[in-house]
């Protein structure tokens, strides 16, 4: 096996592991002496054994082509005919190029047609069954598994977003497992697995990475029983198969955002002029990291690159969308028949992205493109790039704002950056400000992403006030909800000294009836955020409003520190960090003899450290972030004070899987002494501050999206 990395390894199969697997498709598919088998896959590749040993094994007949005949689909449709073969086994890759041809009617003796060694593309599958009249399998398994450890037959116009690759064979378990090898819920993201009997021995004269791979399993009561971790990313549905969704691998990290390419590609391949796609984070000598997209286009579209942006923008966020893309009449294949990524060519538009960018058309505009510069230090900026996605967070957020403010003589609200966040809507903003005005939602109301077909979800702020730390969160969600965060304006900032939880409650409680009048609601906050989400649900109960769903993100129905005063001012200020846009572990916010007693010294401290670490322009004037500081400080206060009161509904509660907190916390965290509805717990990884940020969110944001969703199909 070549595996991803390109590398062979011997891979040591018993023969009675091949056997099983040879009993298990006899059984499965019905084989018989009256079946011929096309043995066209080459000899170094797994999928050899079972085309060769079969359909002898039954009596029935072998096939062997040409040399290279695998790679030549009209070869391949002339044999079929010829030698009338009943079954066959395609890469999804040359499963395409073979569909392309004209006479596939001469294909009536087929009756199944398997496919397996790459990812099945659900538009693949549906062109298979609208041009023949045939079985279709989508088969999985790693060499190491010994050819196939799932299987799932295709139906036409099933109505997936991936094919599955079904459930575990005959003698095989699989196991969905996160990062400390723990089951996963159905629907949830984890690494595939595998159990059984079918399992190889090991990589031949390789001990260490066979110890790597080859892990003891403590689901099985069998002494000596091993499970085989794949590097696939996969999910239970419903029903109990399970769905692809590709190599741990192909993760990439790009301007700080963690991506799977694979998802990338599912959504350009679904374009209609999409016939094939592939992504790749290409890092060519002397340019800057960016992703391109690769296409085989259907017969008759010539897709335009603004064109796919636009596409793309509908379901994913901007920082996943490709720089450049290249079409291409095929793409270049390995010996075995599957994509050769290695050899696809870089763009010949050498600009990474010139067809992206539209200069500035207007003095304002210009004005805006130099502040930006500066602050991001980004030469090259379009008037349509998003400042989140050139490196933008919430500090550089109230330093733009206040620039354009001074630049222009305006003044505009901080959600303005939400709403507006490229060059042009900017210039928009900026004009509208001197027409008259018009009714818009509070300013304490920033709608973080748009979206209608579900209820809005309202989140609100942490104790810094701003909700900056929601936008991974509401990127990665991807559903048609409208995102909200519930933000502090100046005006409360000023006046929170002395004022309760209850009270902000109340006020925020307005804030949502702007937008949304009546119930049922859903509510959400992370730390004193999801506090106060609560308050607003005992007071939305209490006016006989409904609540829907309550979701809380490592928030505590108490208080209490329990660790001394120093870990006590590093937690506050890893908050403070964390709410300015900053990885608190991109810092250095150990307490020792930093004058942390002095509030105007804590600011500095972070503001030092950042800028030490190349996040925050050297420029920036410590007062900046005073009021932050200072709605922290009164916040914190506040919630101090607090007395949370019972509640009749149901929380869900968020949990982050490493502590920082000193002193014992209930499972609960303290939400089922007061939820008489009950409390459902899902644990996050990370820390209190991590969870919410790349790449935690990611796991955050699917077992959020999957309360949603049963929350609206409950509702229906």
């Amino acid at each position: 096996t070549s595996g991803s990395t390109g590398r062979p390894k011997g891979v040591m199969i018993s023969h009675r592991e091949i056997c099983s697997r040879l009993h298990w498709m006899q059984t499965a598919y019905s084989i018989t002496a009256e079946d011929r088998v096309l043995q066209k896959t080459p000899i170094g590749f797994d999928v050899s054994v079972w085309e060769c040993f079969l359909p002898l094994s039954v009596g029935g007949l072998v096939v062997l082509a040409r040399p290279d005949g695998h790679l030549d689909a009209a070869y391949l449709l002339d044999v079929i005919h010829a030698q009338k073969i009943t079954r066959i086994h395609f890469v999804p890759s040359m499963l395409q190029a073979f569909l392309q041809q004209k006479e596939l009617h001469k294909c009536d003796s087929l009756k199944q047609v398997f496919s397996g060694g790459e990812e099945l593309p659900v538009d693949l599958q549906q062109r298979f069954f609208s041009l023949l009249k045939k079985d279709l399998h989508n088969r999985y398994g790693p060499t190491e598994a010994c050819i196939n450890a799932t299987a799932w037959a295709c139906h036409p116009g099933a109505g997936q977003h991936r094919v599955p690759i079904g459930k575990p064979i005959l003698n095989t378990s699989t196991y969905v497992l996160d990062e400390r090898q723990q089951p996963v819920p159905i629907g949830v993201i984890g690494e595939l697995h595998i159990g059984g009997d079918g399992l190889a021995r090991g990589y031949l004269k390789s001990p260490e990475l066979t110890a790597e791979r080859f892990i003891p399993n403590p689901f099985s009561s069998q002494p000596g029983s091993r499970m085989y971790r794949t590097g696939d990313l996969v999910r239970y549905l419903p029903e109990g198969e399970i769905e692809f969704l590709g190599r741990m691998d192909r993760q990439v990290k790009l301007r700080g955002y963690r991506i799977e390419l694979g998802e990338i590609e599912a959504v350009l391949s679904g374009h209609d002029g999409v016939r094939e796609s592939i992504v790749l984070l290409r890092e060519d000598e002397g340019r800057e990291p960016r992703l391109v997209g690769y296409l085989v286009n259907e017969p008759g579209h010539d897709n335009k690159p603004g064109e796919l942006r636009d596409y793309l923008k509908a379901t994913l966020p901007a920082y996943m969308i490709p720089s450049a893309f290249v079409q291409l009449a095929e793409f270049p294949l390995t010996p075995n028949g599957k994509v050769d990524r290695k050899s696809l060519p870089p763009p010949e538009d050498e600009s990474g992205g010139a067809a992206a960018y539209v200069a500035p058309r207007s003095t304002v505009e210009n004005e805006i493109v130099k502040i930006w510069q500066t602050l991001l230090k980004v030469e090259r900026i379009g008037i349509h790039d998003n400042f989140f996605d050139l490196g933008g967070h919430s500090l550089l957020a109230m330093h733009l704002i206040s620039e354009i403010e001074l630049a222009f003589q305006v003044e505009l609200p901080l959600r303005t950056i939400f709403e507006q966040p490229t060059i042009a809507g900017l210039a928009e903003s900026i004009a509208a400000s001197h027409q008259s005005e018009a009714a818009s939602p509070p300013e304490s109301l920033v709608e973080i992403r748009p979206g209608q077909l579900l209820r809005p979800f309202f989140c609100v702020h942490p104790s810094g006030g701003t909700v900056f730390c929601y936008v991974d969160l509401a990127r990665r969600l991807k559903l048609d909800q409208a995102f909200y965060g519930i933000q502090m304006d100046n005006r409360a900032a000023e006046t929170v000294n002395g004022v309760r939880i209850e009270a902000m409650a109340a006020r925020y409680i307005d804030t949502i009836r702007s937008v949304q009048p009546h119930g049922p609601y859903v509510l959400g906050g992370w730390s004193m955020g999801g506090v106060i989400a609560y308050e607003m649900a005992r007071q939305l109960e209490q006016h006989g409003d409904a609540v829907a769903l309550l979701a809380l993100f490592d928030a505590s129905a108490s208080s209490e520190w329990g660790g001394t005063e120093e870990e006590y001012m590093e937690f506050f200020l890893t908050g403070v960090a964390t709410d300015l846009g900053i990885a608190p572990d991109q810092l250095n916010l150990n307490g020792n003899g930093n004058g942390f007693t002095d509030p105007e010294a804590q600011v500095e401290h972070i503001l030092r450290e950042a800028q030490r670490e190349n996040l925050l322009p050297f420029e920036v004037n410590p007062s900046r972030v005073n009021v932050l500081f200072g709605a922290y400080k009164k916040n914190s206060d506040a919630m101090q004070a607090y007395i949370p009161g019972p509640y009749s509904g149901r929380v869900t509660l968020f949990k982050a899987a490493d502590r920082i907190a000193k002193g014992p916390q209930s499972e609960d965290a303290g939400w089922g002494a007061l939820a008489a509805g009950g409390v459902d717990v899902h644990e996050v990884p990370g820390n209190h501050f991590s969870m919410i940020r790349e790449p935690h969110v990611q796991v955050l944001a699917e077992r959020l999206r999957n309360c949603i969703l049963v929350e609206s199909a409950v509702a229906k």
